[in-house]
């Protein structure tokens, strides 16, 4: 893709009076405040690192400026255990300190420290993040070139402003704290804007895309301890799982159906690898460098979260033959939940799994969530691969609601690809990356430690097979239903999502995911102008995951997977009940109620979400309702279409946990 030789990233300062009072001060504050103290190691810190070490109550600390120039300058062997490199860190710290004046080993820290976006030393780094010589930099600036060093992604405002500004408080605060600030000075400061990410760079060979995975791949090699200064420092070669060929189809799939779009609607596409979790190919709406890649940011999947629902029912022998009561309007344990309009089983009362996840009929797995127990829909999604830092709860109290079965908690698009990989492999659960290799000129080879395949669903990797393949039945008839099946009919588990816009007629996420044995790819679209934006198109009309991802879907899939061989859906397990359990007979003394052919609603000229209705900015074919409206009162709790951003329950959790809440729960 591209070679990286930052340029002027290496010149350093000769002098301490190049960097302003204010930066020394920040750094000080920021990481050591006894340093013009201290005999080059501070004993509370060792005292508290220990303590973190052996009681795994904490993380970090301990290291002074000089210990960490040491670490710095000399790369001491991160694969040594961390008692042996602290000790060596120590007996170092105190010799230097020994040798050499407070101000030279302050100024040999600052030309050595790595601040993020390719910035080794100070003089890049004021360059990097402010355009500025290190001289020039003020309090405010010096409190953000402080901060990033712990930890140099994330607390650049670029990458995680909310991460950012925290630690930005907690560097002025200190200032303040060591009399590097007046008293009330911190109150009145505030966090400078930074330049765009690789603004300050000269080699602009990377495409925005290009970037996205660029990005993807630094993040993921620092988790691994292997972080862009030493990527410079080894002269690495590093190898991507990204298929050139997928990527370009993926991007030509997206400008194909959304250049005629609106630019705020944003399009994250993931294709991943269901046997290894490479990811094949990534995209996420950046029009320039330095953008925000909206394949990284979670997003709420709706409806597209109903399998991991059946996998979880599954893992407790519940089959997806067994029926549930799939009528509208019903209040499941506490909560209203209502299905789309226009969307019901052929008998309401009695609707099996397969034919729910076929026209997405809510209240069936909220029913099945509810029989199981939330958390454990929750734990099945993080055995799938949806990462454990994805909370699949609530933030308050931690309670897993029943609206987990209709998607209510933002995931990421790579996680989805990587669960519905499961679906098609074997029940095995892989590890999503970017780099399969990286290898330096000096050192050799890096050790990535990925994660092997493992079962997903259960310690038998027979029964997690067949959990999985039970769940990719159920799903198989989903693509052709909603007017997107693959070419030739090929075999594919898919299924859409949307997720609502607060309690409103319009929607703020869609999606559609899809596997075969080859690749599991997920698009998701929202909308973001300077903010948060509900869905519309050109037209100024709202979406589902059926109209826009699910083209985009498509296009790709059929584009990246046409010549290659056609495999088919794993061999259903039949656990439990499988095949379908018939409906009783008709009542003969009554009459059949007449109901209206879903088709005779719609547009046959649109391809409509099953899991959702016909244009939601019409009041045709909505029931008439008395409140909620422009001149009418507010609904009263299951009478407006939310979709749980309303205000929450009393947090008491019902039946298996799940928490009953004054908020509709809809459609997902």
């Amino acid at each position: 893709m591209a070679r990286f030789e930052p340029d002027n990233s290496r010149e350093i300062v000769h002098n301490l009076n190049e960097v302003s009072e204010p930066l020394r001060n920040a750094t000080i504050s920021a990481e050591d405040s006894s340093f013009y103290d201290n005999p080059g190691f501070d004993f509370k810190g060792i005292a508290r690192s220990v303590y973190f070490l052996f009681t795994g109550s904490g993380v970090g600390g301990g290291s002074t400026i000089t210990q960490q120039f040491i670490k710095l300058d000399l790369e001491l062997n991160k694969k040594d255990p961390n008692y042996v490199r602290k000790v060596k860190e120590v007996v170092l710290a105190y010799k230097m300190t020994n040798e050499r004046s407070k101000d030279e080993i302050l100024l040999a820290y600052l030309n050595t420290a790595y601040y993020g976006r390719g910035a080794n030393g100070i003089i890049a780094a004021s360059k990097a993040y402010f355009n500025k010589k290190p001289s020039e930099i003020n309090e405010a600036e010096a409190a953000v070139l402080a901060g990033v060093v712990q930890r140099p992604r994330d607390n650049d405002p670029r990458v995680d402003l909310e991460q950012a500004s925290s630690r930005w408080k907690y560097v002025v605060g200190q200032m303040e704290d060591n009399g590097y600030l007046q008293p009330g000075q911190g109150e009145t400061l505030q966090m400078p804007e930074t330049q765009p990410r690789t603004d300050w760079q000269t080699d602009n060979r990377l495409t925005p895309e290009q970037d996205a995975i660029w990005q993807a791949i630094q993040k993921e090699l620092e988790a691994k301890g292997l972080q862009q200064s030493m990527l410079y420092r080894g002269g690495y070669t590093i190898k991507t799982t990204i298929d050139p060929d997928a990527q370009k189809k993926a991007e030509a799939a997206v400008h194909s159906v959304m250049d005629e779009q609106p630019p705020s609607l944003k399009t994250s596409l993931v294709a991943v690898d269901p046997e290894t979790g490479g990811v094949l190919a990534y995209y996420g709406s950046k029009v320039n460098k330095g953008d925000l890649d909206w394949a990284s940011t979670r997003q709420e999947p709706g409806s597209s979260f109903k399998p991991l629902v059946v996998a979880a029912g599954l893992q407790q022998g519940i089959g997806i033959g067994e029926y549930y009561d799939g009528s509208d309007n019903q209040t499941i344990a506490g909560t209203p939940f209502r299905n789309s309009e226009g969307v019901e089983c052929t008998v309401p009362t009695h609707c099996g799994i397969r034919e729910a996840m076929t026209k997405s009929v809510n209240t069936v797995f909220v029913h099945l969530a509810n029989r199981v127990g939330t958390p454990k829909v929750a734990d099945a999604a993080h055995a799938a691969g949806i990462g454990e830092t994805t909370k699949l709860a609530n933030s308050e109290n931690g309670v897993v609601e029943a609206g987990i079965a209709l998607g209510q908690y933002p995931v990421f698009p790579t996680d989805m690809a990587a669960a519905y990989g499961t679906f098609v492999n074997g029940g095995q659960k892989v590890e999503t990356h970017f780099v399969s290799e990286a290898i330096s000129s000096e050192t050799g080879p890096y050790e990535l430690d990925i994660d092997k395949p493992k079962p997903a669903y259960s310690t038998d990797a027979e029964k997690s097979a067949d959990i999985a393949a039970d769940v990719a039945e159920s799903m198989k008839n989903v693509a052709s239903n909603s007017s997107v099946p693959l070419n030739g009919n090929r075999p594919v588990a898919a299924k859409t999502g949307t997720h609502q816009w607060g309690s409103t007629n319009l929607n703020r996420n869609a999606w559609m995911i899809g596997a075969t044995p080859q690749v599991s790819t997920a698009v998701a679209m929202m909308s973001d102008d300077g903010g948060p934006q509900p869905l519309k198109d050109s037209n100024g009309r709202t979406f589902y995951g059926s109209k826009y991802p699910s083209q985009v879907w498509q296009k790709f899939m059929n584009s990246y997977l046409q010549g290659k061989k056609e495999e088919k859906l794993p061999t259903p397990g039949k656990i439990g009940q499988y095949e379908d359990t018939p409906p009783p007979p008709p009542p003969t003394s009554e009459a059949p109620s007449e109901s209206m052919n879903p088709s005779e609603s719609m547009n046959p000229s649109e391809s409509q979400d099953p899991d959702e209705s016909q244009d939601p900015t019409s009041s045709a074919g909505r029931p008439s309702r008395d409140c909620g409206g422009i001149f009418e009162p507010p609904c009263p709790p299951g009478q407006d279409n939310g979709d749980g951003d309303g205000d929450g329950g009393d947090g008491n959790g019902g039946p298996n946990n799940v928490a009953p809440t004054d908020r509709p729960r809809y459609y997902g």
